[in-house]
């Protein structure tokens, strides 16, 4: 994980508003658990215009693991009606792990 984050952060660097950069950068943050890093690069990925299932499901799992319930189950809902796109990566959600 550590290698894909320093690749996309690379990437951010070079090209700070794409919105697959960012998405891909979200997912690797939350499967590092960084949740509040991650919703604040997924917000940027939907700034820029992002409609991918996966910028929007990434995050979900963020705003569910900071504690907004409530807001993280609109967005799941959200996701589930959009298309992903294959250039980026969904993060792995499981509800029950640390």
């Amino acid at each position: 994980m550590d290698a894909a984050q320093a690749l996309l952060e690379h990437a951010r660097a070079s090209h700070p508003h794409d919105a697959h950069v960012l998405t891909c950068l979200g997912a690797v943050l939350c499967d590092r658990a960084l949740y509040r890093e991650a919703e604040a690069v997924l917000r940027a990925a939907l700034a820029q215009g992002s409609l991918d299932r996966h910028t929007t499901f990434n995050l979900a799992v963020a705003v569910f693991n900071t504690g907004t319930r409530r807001q993280a189950l609109a967005l799941f809902g959200a996701a589930a009606k959009m298309p992903p796109s294959a250039l980026t990566w969904a993060a792995y959600f499981d509800p029950h792990g640390t």
